[in-house]
C-alpha cells in the first residue's frame, strides 16, 4: 500500500515555518515563487536550504497563469495582465470575488473593463479566462527563467509548472535544466488534453498535480466534470498529488468540516495518496498547527 504524503507550503517569513520542516506528517515543501520577498533569489533559496533540513524543496512557477499586475476599480480603467494574450471580445474575466466584463484588449496586456469590480483586483492576483478563444503567449515568465537559473547553481532542481497545457512546457523547461523534476500542475481542460495526449511519454519523469481550484473553476459551465478531470488525472500516474482545497475549514476556524474529511475521502477513494497543503493554510500560525495535528491523525488512519 502507498504512504500518504503531504506536501507543506513553505512561508519563508513566518515566525512558525520551522514547524512546517520539524513535524513528521509534512513530507515535503513548496516555495510559492509569486511571493515578495527582500532577498534575492540566491539568497532566498540558499536559505530556504538550510531552513528545510533535507526536505526536498519544490519551486513553485507561475508559468501561464495569468496575474494582474496593475489593478484598476473604475470601469473603463486597465487591469494590466502578466502575459499578453489574444482572444475575442468581449469576455468574462474571473476573480477569487466573482466576475467582471471586458469590453476590450489593447496592447496584448492591458483589459478595459466593461463595469466596476465588487472588490480591488490587486496586483499578483489570478484570474482566469474560460473564453475559448484565449491564447496566451509565452510560458515562462522572466522571474520564472531568473529563479530556474539560480536554483541550478545551488542543486535545486525540482520545480512545478503552473497551467501545463502544452509538450513544449515540459519540453523548456528540459531544455533549461536538463536534470529537471517536474510536477506538471493540471489546472485547466487544454492541461486535460495535454494528459490525453502528451503525457505517456513523461511517464515516471513529471508527476502530475490536480490543482483543483482552478481546474474547478475552469471546469464551467459544466462543474460536475470535475470528478472526471480527477479521475484522469489519476488514472494516468498512480503518484499525482491532489491540491488546493485541502483542509480549508481550518483557514477560518478551529473545528474542522465534516466536507474537509468527506473531501479527502473521496480524493482517496478515487486513488490519491499525496496532497499539497495551500498558502493560505500554512501561512497562518493557528491554522498551521490544526492542520498538522490532523495530518497526524490521517496519516495514522490510513498508512496502518
Amino acid at each position: 500500500m502507498n504512504k500518504t504524503s503531504f506536501i507543506g507550503t513553505y512561508p519563508p517569513l513566518v515566525d512558525h515555518r520551522g514547524l512546517l520542516v520539524r513535524d513528521e506528517s509534512i513530507d515535503e515543501l513548496r516555495y510559492n515563487t509569486i511571493m515578495p520577498i527582500g532577498e534575492t533569489p540566491e539568497e532566498l533559496l540558499i536559505r530556504l536550504c538550510t531552513e528545510a533540513k533535507g526536505k526536498k524543496i519544490w519551486l513553485d512557477l507561475k508559468c501561464r497563469q495569468l496575474r494582474v499586475t496593475e489593478f484598476a476599480y473604475q470601469p473603463f480603467e486597465f487591469v494590466t495582465l502578466n502575459h499578453p494574450i489574444q482572444i475575442d471580445t468581449p469576455f468574462i474575466l474571473h476573480a477569487k470575488f466573482g466576475q467582471v466584463g471586458v469590453h476590450q484588449v489593447v496592447d496584448g496586456r492591458k483589459l478595459i473593463l466593461s463595469a466596476r469590480p465588487v472588490e480591488l483586483f490587486g496586483a499578483g492576483q489570478p484570474v482566469n479566462i474560460l473564453d475559448k478563444s484565449l491564447k496566451i503567449k509565452g510560458f515562462l515568465t522572466d522571474q520564472d527563467r531568473v529563479f530556474i537559473a539560480v536554483a541550478k547553481t545551488i542543486g535545486i532542481h525540482s520545480y512545478m509548472l503552473s497551467f501545463v497545457e502544452q509538450e513544449q512546457d515540459i519540453v523548456d523547461i528540459l531544455t533549461l535544466d536538463p536534470d529537471a523534476e517536474i510536477i506538471a500542475k493540471i489546472e485547466s481542460r487544454r492541461g486535460l488534453q495535454f494528459v490525453d495526449e502528451y503525457y505517456y511519454k513523461y511517464v515516471g519523469r513529471v508527476r502530475l498535480m490536480a490543482a483543483c481550484d482552478d481546474l474547478y473553476v475552469n471546469m464551467r459551465p459544466d462543474n460536475l466534470d470535475i470528478l472526471t478531470a480527477l479521475k484522469q488525472i489519476i488514472a494516468a500516474d498512480p503518484t499525482a498529488i491532489a491540491a488546493s482545497r485541502i483542509l480549508t475549514s481550518l483557514e477560518t476556524s478551529d473545528q474542522l468540516a465534516m466536507q474537509d474529511i468527506m473531501h479527502l475521502e473521496l480524493l482517496k477513494q478515487m486513488g490519491f495518496v499525496n496532497f499539497m497543503l495551500s498558502d493560505r493554510l500554512c501561512f497562518n500560525q493557528e491554522s498551521c498547527l490544526e492542520a498538522l495535528m490532523w495530518l497526524r491523525r490521517i496519516k495514522e488512519i490510513w498508512n496502518e
